[in-house]
């Protein structure tokens, strides 16, 4: 799921409106002709300045004598024998540059959108493919959390205290959320229709993830307060993967 060029597109518009209000001759950018797969290729340059209405008023220093010529080349502002023609994935002619102008404090090619992120992407999408109005509470929660997918159910469980904390904090006010009353445990927060079902596998995932023992134990939910109970009885490694959006750890071990 990486809407890189739609994201480019926005930035650029913002970049233009900007431009005009400080008066700025031209737009100028770090871009280089196909480091990136998605956005920086010759055809999405040019797809993303036609969108923005930037068609040819940005300048790409880095890989401008690879390009055609801007408005800052043709009027004079920028000197075209001065600007570079790098090209492609590796980072060594950027890296080397670094060093002879003595930068040293620069990002690292690593990293960035969590869109970009295999298992990231795979709750967004099944956040698009589950829910119609989606919130900035809602996203936010994709970062917090294992979560479980049981029908029309979304099932988040913390991993450590803060997460805790921070499910409890976040949840809606129809929401249930789940503690052990005894053991150390996780919070779960069950997100849809409040079937038994539902009831059920939550408190069960609560269980898995505790310092439980025994097979049974007793687990409280509600909405307001912790004022229901129910005995769950700890899920197999393999249910509980059965009803994982992503994996995010290479195996579940069971305590």
């Amino acid at each position: 799921m990486n809407p890189c060029i739609d994201c480019r597109i926005f930035l650029f518009k913002k970049a233009k409106n900007y431009a005009k209000e400080i008066g700025a001759n031209f737009i100028f950018t770090g871009e280089v002709l196909d480091e990136r797969p998605m956005s920086q290729h010759y055809q999405a340059m040019r797809l993303i300045e036609k969108e923005a209405g930037l068609q040819g008023k940005v300048l790409r220093p880095l890989s401008a004598r690879l390009l055609p010529e801007t408005e800052a080349e043709t009027k004079g502002y920028i000197s075209r024998e001065k600007l570079l023609n790098i090209q492609g994935r590796s980072r060594k002619p950027q890296l080397k540059l670094a060093e002879e102008f003595n930068i040293k404090d620069f990002p690292c090619p690593a990293g960035g959108c969590l869109l970009t992120y295999e298992q990231y992407a795979k709750k967004i999408k099944d956040l698009f493919g589950h829910k119609k109005r989606i919130s900035m509470a809602d996203i936010a929660l994709l970062r917090i959390g294992r979560h479980f997918r049981f029908g029309k159910n979304k099932i988040i469980v913390g991993r450590n205290e803060e997460e805790n904390k921070l499910l409890v904090a976040r949840r809606k006010q129809n929401e249930f959320y789940f503690e052990l009353p005894d053991i150390v445990g996780p919070v779960t927060v069950l997100q849809g229709p409040k079937t038994k079902r539902a009831i059920k596998i939550a408190a069960e995932l609560t269980a898995f993830y505790s310092d439980a023992k025994i097979e049974k134990v007793k687990v409280n939910y509600g909405r307001e307060d912790l004022n229901k109970s129910l005995i769950a009885t700890i899920p197999t490694k393999t249910e509980v993967n059965k009803l994982r959006i992503v994996n995010e750890e290479k195996a579940i071990k069971k305590k």
